[in-house]
């Protein structure tokens, strides 16, 4: 995306939680994610809600939208989904 100067709305779900974050210019997954030092909780240890994965990928498709139709969209957006 950095490459080519396009837009990546990345998301992640773990368990209940997910996030959803628009990279854009310069902006690149390691710049902002640093590698952790310590095992964190992932889908294989806690596990995934089904219908977290199914808000998550709508509030992707609403950012993207968004920047379709040129609206102001959300930079960073982390939700707890079902809680």
């Amino acid at each position: 995306c950095i490459k080519y100067n396009k837009i990546w709305v990345y998301g992640s779900i773990s368990g209940t939680k997910g996030f959803v974050k628009v990279f854009y210019g310069k902006e690149c997954f390691r710049c902002i994610f640093k590698e952790p030092n310590e095992l964190i909780e992932n889908c294989e240890i806690i596990g995934v809600i089904n219908s977290a994965v199914y808000a998550i990928a709508s509030i992707q498709v609403t950012q993207i939208l968004k920047i379709l139709i040129k609206e102001s969209f959300c930079k960073d957006l982390e939700t707890n989904a079902l809680t």
